[in-house]
Order: structure tokens, then sequence, then C-alpha cells
């Protein structure tokens, strides 16, 4: 990677004609849009997409179903939480 390669890169993703890089509605636009595309994408074949709210009480059960794993009753797991942080002292 080279100094600017994160500006060039959303430059070549995102459209350049935006005043923000970090336009929210831009931003919201490409959210939407790119999950609309993978919805598509497996509009045929449902079962090999899974779409998870990882704040739903089933989720996790729901991801090992998904995965063919064994199901454990209990909360997603969650690393890095940020009340986990240590600050360095």
């Amino acid at each position: 990677l080279y100094p600017g390669f994160a500006l060039d890169f959303y430059q070549a993703v995102f459209p350049t004609d935006r005043a923000s890089l970090y336009d929210p509605e831009m931003l919201r636009e490409y959210y939407n849009s790119h999950n609309a595309s993978v919805t598509e994408y497996f509009r045929h074949r449902p079962a090999d997409l899974l779409v998870l709210d990882v704040s739903s009480s089933s989720s996790f059960a729901d991801l090992c179903r998904f995965l063919g794993k064994e199901v454990r009753n209990e909360p997603f797991p969650w690393d890095n939480k940020t009340d986990n942080i240590v600050a360095p002292t």
C-alpha cells in the first residue's frame, strides 16, 4: 500500500461527483444497492444465503444451523467489545 491508497480506492469504488468522501446519503445508497444485488444474486438459491440480525436472540442458533453445526443455545459470541478494551497505561 502507499500513501493515498484509501482515497484512490474510495474514488474507484464510489462516484467522485459527490462533495464529501463520507456523504451519508451516498454511502446509504451504496449499502442498499449492494444488499439488493446480493439478494438478487441468491434469488434462485435462498438456502445459500443467510441474512442475520446479530442482535436477535436466535441469530447464533440460526448461524449454527446454516453452517450445519451443533446448535448452541447461547447469545451470539461478541469479541472485541468496546467495554473489553483496556487502555494502555
